[in-house]
């Protein structure tokens, strides 16, 4: 038997919190996540080749997407300017890193997330539940259609 799925997905409010009591190190990354609905593996492997500023979009490959089949992923505009921002200001391929431009491991994210979680006095939030805010907001606030949210976070 299967369960009913987890739908936990942050309030606006609740990702006000969150980014204002989100440490450094994951504030852009979790910001991200909310704007793209990037699976976590999909966005630590985000390299600058994926991303195409003139076009204001991401590409997801093949390679790394849950489907196989690659993708692009519009930014909106505050991702669009942290992406910018880490793109101009960094010595790697690489989009997101942890300490000295070393790869993000799930486990290391996860623990940056808890704490700002913790300061934000937010309960029961994981990682894939910013992906989750992306769909509903999505949904919700810029009233696109459910076949265009799919296709955007890459569902088949």
């Amino acid at each position: 038997v299967e369960s009913d799925g987890r739908t936990r997905h942050l309030a606006h409010d609740e990702e006000r919190k969150l980014i204002m009591h989100a440490p450094d190190t994951i504030r852009d990354a979790a910001v991200v996540a909310i704007d793209t609905g990037l699976r976590a593996e999909e966005q630590w492997a985000l390299l600058r080749s994926d991303i195409d500023l003139a076009r204001r979009r991401v590409t997801v490959r093949a390679e790394l997407a849950k489907s196989g089949h690659s993708r692009t992923v519009p930014l909106l505009d505050r991702s669009y300017e942290i992406i910018k921002r880490r793109l101009l200001n960094n010595r790697t391929d690489r989009v997101f890193w942890r300490g000295d431009y070393e790869p993000v491991e799930h486990t290391w994210a996860y623990r940056e997330l808890m704490r700002g979680v913790k300061a934000a006095g937010l309960q029961d939030v994981q990682w894939h539940d910013l992906r989750r805010t992306c769909g509903c907001r999505l949904l919700q606030d810029r009233k696109l259609s459910m076949a265009h949210v799919a296709k955007w976070l890459g569902h088949s």
